[in-house]
């Protein structure tokens, strides 16, 4: 049988998150050799606590290339993952791939969907690890799969893990929210564990010297491997949005996952069930990238209150976080919801969901209907809140899907490709999403007529839903 070859040459949280795509692959496919194209950097410690793959690096190339692939899956946004994937001899493409011309493309509903993300993700509610995999894994499969809850140790231990970095400065707090953190917890009796790799190094020893009292710091000191393994003695680990915390859901530990800065937990918060998500209640929160000098979103966290949840669930009073009140922030739980990701509502809100909840939902409902995961009626029944509950904003949409289609009407007899600013006159915030999906699926059919079509097809679908 030939081999399957998944192509995947990001960071290390983006490496983990695609351990669910190969082990749905796996079972899907069983018996097929799975190849991985990734760093060697962050293979050589994970490959060990991951599916049983084989992992190869771009410097294999001409292995690679003398190999033919009943399919391919790049979901990596390098460009030469892009490459490597329109030179392999393969059956299927799923991804993006560079032809014979050099031209950009990308095969598969969901990898587009996820393309058009990009600066452009506020009302996305799917997760990176699923929309890795749609297109060739249904969604019955991924909702069948039975990930297990995070582990639980006897109430006697007190060690929480505090993992410290994140790939961006933007996305961590700054060490003196770590030490006022670390403080409360010693104060009620918990044994706060330093965690971090070589580049957070420095701010373990600044955050260990503020404290005033001895601490365990193991900022820089330990492998992947070895990080994984001290997890199996932690209660929960307090961490930013970053590769570790992947691994640390990943290895049944359970997480504190603070999102803050240009994150979208929705897409890239802990994907198991049962891990907490802190993430600040600003209209801007989940951005792709910040548009202040220094994130707003991460004043609103406030160590105090971090230590009484991180207290409650330690001993199992997971019931009382409903009574608790996070001021400019809201909590959430990893859960899953219609067989996909979902996170739940834990703390006290309003009792009708704003405007950005019903949106969230709304288009969640246009994209599984869409691309054929779900029936009509469950995308009707995802607009109805919206319908019901903004009729002005809605009435406003509606109106502005009509413009678009006009637009798109009169553009589609053209030859010329001329589409940069295509659908932009006509669109708002809350329409973006299919701003952005229209826009790639003309560049994706070369301004064909065809590709207009498409188009008209969608904004029909979700004028249908606004009835």
């Amino acid at each position: 049988m030939k081999p399957i070859l998944v192509i995947q040459m990001q960071r290390m949280g983006d490496l983990i998150m695609t351990f669910p795509l190969l082990l749905w692959l796996e079972r899907r496919y069983p018996g097929r050799e799975i190849i991985v194209v990734a760093e060697p950097r962050f293979y050589r410690d994970l490959a060990p606590l991951g599916p049983a793959v084989r992992y190869v690096s771009l410097s294999d190339l001409q292995l690679i290339l003398d190999r033919e692939y009943s399919l391919v899956i790049n979901v990596s946004h390098r460009r030469q993952g892009a490459f490597l994937a329109g030179k392999v001899r393969a059956e299927e493409i799923i991804g993006p791939y560079l032809d014979l011309e050099n031209r950009l493309y990308i095969r598969g509903d969901w990898q587009l969907y996820r393309a058009s993300l990009v600066e452009c993700n506020r009302h996305n509610t799917f997760h990176w690890a699923e929309l890795n995999a749609l297109d060739v894994i249904p969604l019955a499969d991924v909702g069948a799969t039975l990930w297990p809850e995070p582990r639980r140790l006897p109430l006697g231990n007190a060690r929480v893990g505090i993992f410290l970095g994140a790939s961006q400065d933007e996305k961590r707090p700054v060490a003196s929210f770590w030490i006022g953190l670390a403080q409360g917890l010693l104060a009620r009796g918990m044994r706060p564990i330093l965690l971090g790799g070589p580049a957070e190094q420095d701010l373990g020893n600044r955050v260990a010297r503020g404290l005033g009292m001895p601490v365990l710091n193991l900022a820089g000191k330990t492998s992947l491997d070895q990080f994984a393994r001290i997890g199996q003695t932690l209660q929960i680990m307090i961490t930013p949005d970053t590769g570790p915390m992947h691994l640390a859901a990943w290895t049944g530990l359970r997480t504190l996952n603070l999102s803050m800065g240009p994150v979208n937990p929705w897409e890239t918060g802990p994907y198991q069930k049962g891990h907490y998500i802190l993430r600040t209640s600003m209209s801007c929160s989940g951005c792709w990238s910040c548009r202040f000098g220094v994130p707003r979103c991460t004043q609103t966290f406030d160590p105090d209150k971090i230590v009484r949840l991180v207290v409650e669930v330690i001993r199992h009073r997971e019931h009382n976080l409903a009574k608790m009140t996070f001021p400019g922030l809201e909590l959430m739980r990893s859960a899953r919801h219609l067989g996909g990701f979902w996170l739940d509502a834990l703390a006290p809100g309003p009792e009708d969901p704003s405007a950005r909840q019903a949106l969230d939902r709304f288009w969640h409902g246009v994209w599984k209907w869409h691309f054929k995961a779900c029936d009509e009626e469950q995308a009707r029944g995802a607009a109805a809140g919206l319908v019901q509950a903004f009729p002005v904003l809605v009435k406003t949409m509606r109106a502005r899907l009509v413009s678009l289609c006009r637009v798109v009407a009169t553009h589609g007899g053209r030859t010329s490709g001329q589409g940069d600013d295509l659908l932009v006159s006509s669109a708002m915030p809350c329409l973006s999403p299919c701003v952005s999906f229209a826009r790639l699926i003309l560049e994706n059919g070369n301004f064909a007529r065809s590709s207009y079509l498409s188009v008209l097809t969608l904004l029909e679908r979700i004028l249908s839903l606004l009835e």
